[in-house]
């Protein structure tokens, strides 16, 4: 299957620091981004729009943010979530794949990092037997 010139990402991040950095080294990458600040946002932007990828901040790592990759995950046609991590933990790291998450990675990260890490995981899930 041919990827689209633009993929599209969904960035949950409740920082507008890291929201706002973390958008624009997707832009810059060739993404197109919409943003949202909290879980109830991200659960209506979902619901309104189609996206290649969904990146959910756990900082800090909560309950409703587990949850929220688990609601995505379960839903009909779940695009990958790639975790964002405050802090190295194979405990967190495990809670959150077992959730649903395809990817996790650890703040702080290199932009080219994040967006290929983000890119590789759109091709993987669109590569997925259905």
């Amino acid at each position: 299957m041919t990827e689209p010139t633009t993929l599209r990402a969904l960035l949950v991040d409740e920082d507008p620091t890291w929201r706002l950095l973390l958008s624009i080294s997707l832009r810059d990458a060739g993404f197109e981004v919409r943003t949202a600040a909290d879980n109830d946002t991200a659960d209506g932007l979902l619901r309104l729009l189609t996206v290649d990828a969904v990146i959910v901040d756990l900082h800090p790592p909560t309950d409703a943010g587990l949850e929220l990759i688990g609601r995505i995950e379960r839903s009909t046609s779940a695009p990958p979530v790639v975790a964002l991590l405050p802090k190295r933990s194979a405990e967190l790291e495990r809670e959150c794949l077992g959730s649903g998450a395809q990817l996790c990675l650890f703040k702080p990260m290199k932009a080219r990092e994040f967006t290929e890490s983000v890119r590789t995981a759109c091709r993987a899930s669109r590569e997925a037997p259905s």
